[in-house]
């Protein structure tokens, strides 16, 4: 993916999310047939959160089409 499809896939994302969508950006092969969501989510974003709360980032970020942490 180059600059100007990374551009274009972020602001398909800003306006899908705005409403609701379901995997907004490009997605990415991955073993076995599998596709994954090219934007991932890193763990220290809820590091010295409570579980309720991490919990409920993580669940958000899944609902916006992030699949892989």
């Amino acid at each position: 993916m180059n600059r100007r499809e990374f551009i274009g896939a972020a602001a398909a994302l800003t306006a899908t999310t705005a409403h609701g969508g379901r995997r907004p950006y490009p997605a990415r092969p991955y073993k076995n047939g599998i596709d994954l969501s090219i934007i991932a989510m890193g763990g220290i974003v809820v590091c010295g959160l409570s579980q309720e709360v991490a919990s409920r980032r993580v669940a958000q970020a899944y609902d916006r089409g992030v699949e892989l942490f």
